[in-house]
């Protein structure tokens, strides 16, 4: 796991900047931390992530964490957005995704 997230069994711990110029890393880190949790025996049917220790987020951030929480949801587990600081909660409104956030919180 890479110093931006830290998993267990059911939740998923997000930190650092999540924005543009993380971009690949981060759509790595999430696809990788997807096929963790589809190899679990059995399926997590609920997943908390925590956005606690993200430092920034941009657009981009916003949309790669928005296609992740659908991606689980397609698969049946319930994805829960939870503990993101106000600065950040504050810049997913601004950017215009606090709808596609409060499905998941």
């Amino acid at each position: 796991m890479s110093e931006k997230s830290f998993a267990s069994d059911g939740s998923i711990m997000l930190e650092g900047a999540w924005s543009i110029d993380q971009a690949a890393c981060n759509q790595e880190l999430l696809a990788g931390r997807l096929a963790q949790l589809l190899e679990l025996v059995p399926e997590p049917d609920r997943v908390e992530m925590d956005l606690n220790e993200i430092s920034d987020l941009d657009a981009c951030g916003c949309q790669l964490l928005v296609v992740f929480l659908e991606n689980l949801k397609r698969r049946g587990i319930v994805p829960v957005v939870c503990r993101p600081k106000q600065r950040i909660m504050d810049k997913i409104n601004l950017l215009g995704f606090s709808d596609a956030f409060a499905a998941f919180r």
